[in-house]
């Protein structure tokens, strides 16, 4: 699937990926017709948030992303076989939300397919990308990927640990339980393989650390469109740049006398924050 060059942004949830969607947004990119408020792609996650992607054949896996990739460029119509398994991955039983939720974002990925609107520069939000990287990059090496790194410490208390929840047997590997404890060692071992896929990828690899775009967001903010090779005018640089609002959560784990955090956790946080417990 050579053919195939978008731009991926994912991420731990809550990191920031709505922000470098929404810059990728306003600089042209189309980033998927069935969003949610947070504009994460829901088309890539009814075909990849499933655990149980882990185990699905590396052809059944070409198939989702040669799904993914036609709906998203708008490049050409789905057959009868495609379609099914995009209605049959609706009402598997991995589901969080109701079956009529997952058969709407079936249908919409489907008419989406075959519209005939074409976008030849396109892209995707979609946080827990990053857990299938590797085999996204092995599956379509035209994917230029953009991953979001907030501090450990700050993601360990955050409310939002779906990942943790949804992912944590995969990759931890050992039971666990929803605690700043192993929110940390989640981050860790997902940035681990996060920097092995970033090794294999090269110069189709960015990693942008939150606290830098919320601090220096000019900077970051051209870095991002630069990656993308994305044409855009310096006033729209600026206003997206302007668009980069810090929020007050950025620090939040100072607040916090947590201190049951495995030392190998800990560690790596060191060696790319100089913030400690």
């Amino acid at each position: 699937m050579n053919e195939w060059s978008p731009i991926g942004v994912g991420g731990i949830g809550g990191s920031g990926t709505r922000v470098v969607a929404q810059i990728l947004s306003g600089a042209g990119v189309h980033i998927g017709f069935d969003l949610n408020p947070s504009l994460d792609n829901l088309s890539f996650g009814l075909l990849f948030a499933n655990p149980n992607v882990r185990w699905i054949s590396e052809s059944e896996f070409q198939t989702r992303v040669g799904i993914f990739c036609t709906a998203m460029s708008g490049s050409r119509c789905l057959d009868n076989r495609q379609k099914a398994l995009i209605r049959a991955l609706a009402t598997d039983d991995w589901q969080m939300f109701e079956t009529a939720w997952y058969i709407e974002r079936a249908e919409r990925l489907i008419a989406a397919a075959n519209s005939e609107t074409s976008h030849p520069i396109w892209g995707w939000k979609a946080p827990h990308t990053h857990i299938v990287l590797d085999r996204i990059y092995d599956t379509m090496p035209g994917v230029k990927y953009v991953h979001i790194m907030r501090n450990g410490f700050d993601m360990a208390f955050s409310q939002n640990q779906n990942q943790l929840k949804r992912f944590g047997h995969w990759i931890l590997g050992e039971p666990f339980e929803i605690s700043p404890r192993f929110s940390l060692k989640f981050w860790r071992k997902c940035h681990e393989r996060v920097f092995r896929a970033a090794k294999k990828m090269a110069s189709r690899f960015l990693l942008i650390r939150f606290e830098d775009l919320c601090s220096n967001p000019e900077l970051e903010v051209r870095k991002i469109v630069e990656f993308c090779e994305l044409s855009v005018d310096e006033d729209i640089l600026f206003e997206l740049a302007k668009s980069v609002i810090p929020p007050s959560s950025i620090g939040r784990h100072k607040e916090n006398a947590y201190n049951d955090f495995a030392a190998e956790d800990v560690d790596f946080v060191g060696k790319y924050y100089q913030t400690t417990t």
